[in-house]
């Protein structure tokens, strides 16, 4: 029988996550658009952060993959992930994925997204929008 697909609490695109000494997290430069100016030129670093309540413990198969609207572009990253952090009181075992994107060149201006899939399903996926930057108007 299949599990029950995760609970997706927080699915984002930002510059950076920093581990907080306290333990909090904290997302840096969440956003949604590039402006790219250059298309041979990979995007700037960029991190998906997602938190995943599972309902059960156990090791699962990930995926993120950043691809166009079109599916004729494809980049991305598969590996395990654990879900065994049960919070006291709490009936979810939670699971944060952190990963950074370097060195992505992405084709032309259009609708994208990056899908995360836990076990060859898709949980969400989160949209961006490539847009070619305007050189500054000189008068």
């Amino acid at each position: 029988m299949p599990s029950k697909p995760p609970e997706v609490h927080v699915a984002v695109l930002c510059d950076d996550v920093r581990q907080e000494v306290n333990g909090k997290l904290s997302l840096m430069g969440l956003f949604t658009d590039f402006n790219v100016s250059n298309y041979q030129q990979p995007l700037p670093k960029f991190t998906v952060f997602v938190r995943l309540g599972f309902h059960s413990q156990g090791r699962r198969t990930l995926k993120l993959e950043a691809r166009s609207h079109e599916g004729d572009f494809r980049v991305g990253f598969q590996g395990p992930i654990e879900a065994n952090n049960q919070t006291e009181g709490y009936q979810q075992c939670i699971a944060d994925v952190n990963f950074v994107f370097e060195n992505v060149k992405i084709p032309r201006e259009g609708l994208y997204s990056v899908d995360v899939s836990v076990d060859d399903h898709v949980v969400v996926q989160i949209p961006f929008v490539v847009k070619t930057e305007k050189p500054p108007v000189t008068q």
